[in-house]
């Protein structure tokens, strides 16, 4: 009977992320068409604006509310599963936790207390980092605001050669423990609904986002508390047989460079502000660049021009024709003309397969730089 409760709210779980993940796939590309304007006019204004101006502080704040936009973006696709991890890999999660220690402690109020109890070996995972991050995060956090008149917040990991609950195998243990109110059956039962929430200004995404993450990656989350007693969260993960993974290098920004050779890129996209943002940023790379608002514009643009573009920036989800569709007709005046697709899609979810040529994706929101450098490489 426990075994048919469990599969049955997994079920009802599951149900109401799909709900959630279809309105919040709706909403995603207008979303960030507007946060790739406000991320993109703000680092353009800030390399113009010389140090100790005045609207330097407006400017970085602007940037700073963009950015944590973005991320509660990113946490509401993650919890919808509509973002898929990206950088599986073996990791050990002594040193991911190690290295949160200050930025947690700085998360919790000053009379809360952060312990960490962290084994001298301990067995790799298969994760992703930026998740494992996020779920560690969310756990020490709703753990500090169980605890109104202070207290600790633990983290505990271990290897557990016997399995846990739902896995086959021996696991590793990563447990957030407190000290707080604890909650009774009826409040347990439905903290992993999105939206759910006991806080006044809580959101209810952040124990969604855990459970979508940990279920996503393999993994079960047990939870014990109950009322005066405080809150165990216990995460396990199947060990990885593989061994540990260097993080990969991060990326060189492009920056202002200027290309190695004359270059005209036409640029299509129907959202105004994002399309002049994409302008300014590749003049300023150097570029000749042209602009579009939808396929016949850039069709008309190509006749006019003799189809001497190198590159085409194409948004995928364009009115009456498919971005795919322009590129089509485009690579008929010109075969080898390069591509680079921009959506606030995911790749799979708006590019089945049919880019016809030499293409790229970028996801919005991205910087100019970020559209400098795919541009560069793919005229390379």
């Amino acid at each position: 009977m426990e075994t048919i409760k469990n599969g049955q709210e997994q079920l009802r779980h599951a149900q109401k992320l799909e709900t959630v993940g279809r309105l919040t796939s709706g909403i995603s590309h207008d979303f960030n068409n507007i946060l790739t304007a406000i991320l993109g006019s703000a680092r353009i204004l800030l390399e113009d604006l010389p140090r100790g101006h005045a609207c330097r502080e407006d400017a970085e704040e602007i940037r700073r509310a963009g950015e944590r936009a973005v991320e509660l973006t990113r946490k509401l696709l993650s919890f919808s599963r509509r973002e898929p991890a990206e950088a599986v890999r073996a990791v050990d999660l002594r040193l991911i936790c190690g290295d949160m220690r200050k930025m947690l402690q700085r998360l919790l109020p000053a009379d809360i207390e952060l312990d960490m109890v962290l084994p001298q070996v301990l067995s790799p995972v298969l994760v992703d980092q930026g998740q494992v991050e996020q779920v560690i995060l969310n756990l020490v956090v709703n753990a500090g605001d169980s605890m109104r008149k202070g207290g600790r917040v633990s983290v505990v990991m271990a290897d557990e050669p016997q399995g846990a609950p739902g896995l086959n195998g021996a696991c590793v243990r990563l447990s957030v423990i407190d000290n707080g109110e604890g909650m009774d059956e009826p409040t347990r039962a439905k903290i992993f609904d999105p939206f759910f929430t006991t806080k006044d200004a809580g959101t209810g995404i952040g124990l969604s986002t855990v459970w979508d993450i940990v279920s996503g990656s393999g993994g079960v989350v047990v939870v014990e508390s109950s009322p005066g007693r405080g809150s165990s969260f216990h995460v396990y993960w199947p060990r990885s047989g593989e061994g540990i993974e260097p993080p990969p290098k991060a990326a060189v920004p492009a920056g202002q460079k200027s290309v190695s050779r004359p270059a005209k890129v036409l640029v299509v996209e129907d959202d105004a502000v994002v399309r002049r943002f994409a302008e300014r940023s590749l003049q300023r790379a150097g570029y000749e660049v042209l602009s579009a608002a939808d396929g016949s514009e850039a069709l008309r643009l190509s006749d006019a021009q003799d189809g001497r573009f190198d590159l085409v920036v194409m948004d995928v989800v364009l009115p009456h024709l498919r971005g795919t569709e322009v590129a089509v007709r485009l690579r008929e005046r010109r075969p080898d003309m390069r591509v680079l697709y921009i959506s606030g899609y995911r790749a799979e979810e708006t590019l089945p397969g049919e880019s016809g040529g030499p293409a790229e994706f970028l996801q919005k929101p991205f910087t100019g730089d970020d559209l400098a450098e795919k541009v560069r490489a793919l005229l390379a």
